[in-house]
């Protein structure tokens, strides 16, 4: 069982979501296509001369473009976020998923670590939640949040356009997963569904689609 409502923000929703607008919006150093389009500029200025002082100029005129061409990349994903976080505090409206759920599979990435979980909320329809570090942690220990989900009840309140985690509860009683499902990688997840999706499928079509994209076997959990 589930259904979704909207409340106002908060403050503190507010300003997080202001924070967020504020880091789109800055110009960032970007050091993978830094580094690559130095090493290349390196390349090239060696088969043309020694001279030290031409080459650390090559290079660092190769890791300004290399960073421009790495922002122009990613800009386009920044500026759209960036609208849809703008819009959200215009709206000025939270969606809170409020879901009842029995069964849930786990996934885990290859080392063994939850790439997320997909919880079957009745009427033929699948959640997908994202593993988050939970605000209640003990002691900062890492896996809170997994010794507490899945649970038989939770609530997911997240902003409607820019789809940011603004807070997640268990509110029910702990539950084990009904197994593990093996993903190939993360990337597998993020081409397909993003946090506090819901899709129209049952577990175990989602099961047949993520064991023939790994092509492994889901690992059963002893009772």
């Amino acid at each position: 069982m589930w259904k979704v409502e909207y409340r106002n923000m908060t403050s503190e929703e507010r300003e997080e979501i202001r924070e967020l607008l504020g880091d789109c919006s800055r110009v960032a150093w970007q050091p993978v296509g830094a580094v690559a389009g130095a090493l290349i500029s390196l390349a090239a200025s060696l088969a043309l001369t020694s001279d030290p002082g031409l080459l650390v100029i090559t290079v660092l005129a190769g890791g300004g473009l290399g960073n421009l061409g790495a922002w122009a990349v990613t800009g386009g994903r920044r500026s759209a976020l960036r609208d849809a976080l703008r819009s959200d505090l215009r709206n000025g409206k939270v969606q809170v998923f409020e879901v009842v759920s029995r069964e849930v599979v786990r996934l885990t990435a290859p080392g063994g670590s939850v790439a997320g979980y997909f919880a079957g909320i009745g009427g033929g329809h699948v959640m997908f939640i994202e593993p988050r570090e939970w605000e209640h942690s003990r002691g900062g220990a890492d896996r809170d949040f997994e010794r507490l989900f899945p649970c038989t009840r939770f609530s997911l309140a997240r902003a409607p356009r820019s789809k940011i985690d603004l807070g997640f509860t268990c509110d029910g009683e702990a539950i084990l997963p009904l197994r593990d499902i093996p993903v190939a990688s993360e990337k597998t997840l993020e081409d397909w569904v993003e946090d506090g999706d819901v899709l129209w499928t049952s577990l175990d079509l989602v099961e047949r689609r993520l064991r023939k994209l790994s092509n492994q076997a889901p690992t059963l959990i002893a009772p």
